[in-house]
């Protein structure tokens, strides 16, 4: 897995920045990416793990480096666990994953789920627009079971949580997997509900500051666009 991912880096212009640490960037060091390997046992106690420790250690070495001033806003860590079942591991982590996922300190951080032979068919496949490929003809077996291929979900985690991956739509713009996801692959409704979610702040400062009941059914319609 970190063959790949390194190769995935190299062909989108992202090099090694130290010897210590297995850390890429662009020419621009506007963007820094960490690769490193945790037992599934070491992703459990990641906080606790001297693999964060040690890593933690390194990157603040690296800090110190004049060259690298971005380094500290704009580093994400890949996390690669090898496990014996994807499905399994996932059911019995998601937890583990959600937590360490979302804790922001040090560096955003992304978890990515592999077995031996989920790489056997992504290991030449560097060129993220091959992979892409793949996932479009599958797409709907997907949507139905992430889990019914390994090779599938693994290449659907590199190509969520890469952030350099555009994909080309219809009217030649570039797009992230996830923005192509919401703007083709969803209905208006469903659209309408991811913007729900990402409306919550505004929820609570509605319910912060109004003064009666008609305000509060006021201000929320105004959310949805909807008439009294």
């Amino acid at each position: 897995m970190n063959i790949l991912l390194e190769k995935i880096l190299k062909k989108n212009g992202f090099n090694t920045v130290s010897e210590d640490i297995s850390i890429f960037t662009n020419e621009l060091k506007s963007e820094y990416f960490i690769i490193e390997n945790y037992p599934k046992k070491e992703l459990i106690n990641f906080f606790e793990s001297d693999i964060t420790g040690n890593l933690i250690q390194k990157f603040n070495k690296l800090q110190k480096n004049g060259d690298n001033n971005n380094i500290q806003k704009n580093t994400t860590l890949f996390i690669l666990v090898k496990v014996e079942n994807i499905k399994n591991a996932y059911t019995e982590l998601v937890n583990n994953l959600i937590l360490v996922e979302e804790d922001s300190y040090y560096f955003r951080k992304f978890v990515i789920l592999y077995t031996d032979e989920s790489l056997q068919n992504l290991e030449n496949m560097e060129n993220l627009q091959d992979m892409y490929k793949l996932l479009d003809k599958d797409i709907n077996n997907f949507e139905k079971d992430m889990f019914f291929n390994d090779t599938y979900y693994v290449a659907m985690e590199l190509l969520i949580k890469l952030p350099f991956f555009k994909i080309k739509n219809s009217n030649n713009k570039y797009l992230t997997i996830e923005e192509t996801y919401r703007n083709e692959k969803k209905d208006e409704i469903d659209n309408r509900l991811l913007d729900i979610f990402s409306e919550d702040r505004k929820y609570v400062d509605i319910l912060s500051n109004v003064e009666s009941t008609d305000s509060i059914i006021e201000e929320i319609f105004s959310l949805f666009n909807v008439e009294e």
